[in-house]
């Protein structure tokens, strides 16, 4: 019998041990459990921001990537024809001219080509240019009659190239300012103005003004056909019209 006492003691007092022990160490253990909780939500929260940080380089790469070969484009298309959106041109020292607008650009240059060779001089192509357009035929459309805002003239002149090369004078003189530009005729520009008739009122036209290649300021009016080529700038008594504004 001491010998089963003896046991049950020793069994009692390991029960009691273990049981102080958990007891004591039970809030370094929790502590721990929390410690190692918050470790882990913090190596989460710095996966996320990692997983972020890449994401955004690796956006902020091929948006860079983009616009380097945008640029490198740009510049290729620079140095082969002048401007972007220009059109070569041998009449114009740069060799390369524009009117603002791609399309048009591409009309005139194809126009003035189909009229033009290089064993021409700049005076004689133009006049040749000139005489394309004056001998056009002459149409009036209900979208020619009024021209108005700054981009009337390439509005107008596109007009006149689209439509089989046909229009009023409005148009025209549009697309023959841009034609001598194309030609190296840096200042011409078409205008609406007012004529004055024998009767003294004021007659609606399209003309176009520009610097002859001798210096001389001078103004073209395909009403007159070949007769109106290079006239000077003081022929007709008139008012300039401002369809712009």
């Amino acid at each position: 019998m001491p010998l089963l006492y003896a046991f049950v003691l020793l069994v009692v007092g390991v029960v009691v041990s273990v049981l102080v022990t958990r007891a004591v160490m039970q809030p370094r253990i929790n502590e721990a459990t929390a410690s190692a909780e918050e470790a882990q939500g913090q190596v989460k929260t710095l996966t996320k921001r990692l997983e972020n940080t890449i994401r955004e380089a690796s956006e902020t790469e091929a948006s860079l990537r983009a616009e380097l070969e945008k640029s490198s484009k740009k510049s290729s298309k620079d140095k082969d024809g002048g401007s972007s959106g220009a059109v070569k041109s041998s009449w114009v020292s740069s060799g390369s001219w524009s009117s603002g607008d791609e399309t048009l650009d591409g009309e005139v240059k194809a126009f003035c080509d189909a009229r033009t060779d290089s064993s021409m001089s700049q005076d004689v192509a133009a006049l040749e240019v000139y005489k394309g357009v004056a001998w056009s035929d002459y149409v009036e459309r209900d979208n020619a009659q009024h021209p108005s805002g700054k981009n009337w003239r390439i509005e107008y002149a596109r007009q006149y190239y689209e439509n089989d090369s046909t229009g009023n004078c409005y148009e025209f003189a549009a697309f023959l300012s841009y034609c001598l530009q194309y030609l190296g005729y840096g200042d011409a520009h078409a205008e609406g103005v007012g004529i004055q008739l024998q009767s003294g009122e004021l007659g609606d036209h399209g003309i176009v003004f520009v610097t002859n290649t001798d210096g001389s300021a001078c103004l073209c009016d395909t009403a007159r056909g070949t007769d109106g080529w290079m006239l000077p700038a003081d022929t007709y008594n008139m008012e300039i019209w401002d369809f712009e504004s």
